[in-house]
């Protein structure tokens, strides 16, 4: 549960205020039962008004062997400094048993998807 509270900081650390541009990125291990099971990196950047992030998890070492999985997510939109407003968002997951890809768009404030 740590590792969420550090992902949780290094997300909330994105918020740097309008005219500030700031790029914070973080790699890390991903275990379960003491063992471990992938990688997560996770990365944004936010100014003028703008953001981006994007996070990927891919399975490592005996796990990958067992159930190769990978999953990638991108979002950018709008920020105002204390709100984020998103304008597309789209993700690729391929669990070794199912692939699906997803893209959302917004507009208006209705978001419209595409994928599989």
């Amino acid at each position: 549960m740590k590792r969420w509270k550090l992902v949780a900081a290094v997300l909330l650390g994105l918020n740097a205020g309008p005219g500030l541009a700031q790029t914070t990125s973080g790699q890390f291990s991903v275990h379960a039962l003491r063992v471990k099971v992938g990688d997560l990196a996770i990365a944004g950047s936010v100014g003028s008004g703008q953001y981006t992030i994007s996070a990927q998890f891919v399975t490592s070492g005996l796990a990958a062997a067992v159930a190769g999985v990978r999953f990638v997510m991108k979002s950018s939109g709008t920020t105002d400094g204390t709100k984020f407003s998103p304008r597309a968002y789209s993700e690729d997951m391929d669990t070794g048993k199912r692939e699906s890809r997803v893209a959302l768009r917004w507009s208006g404030g209705v978001a419209s998807a595409s994928g599989s």
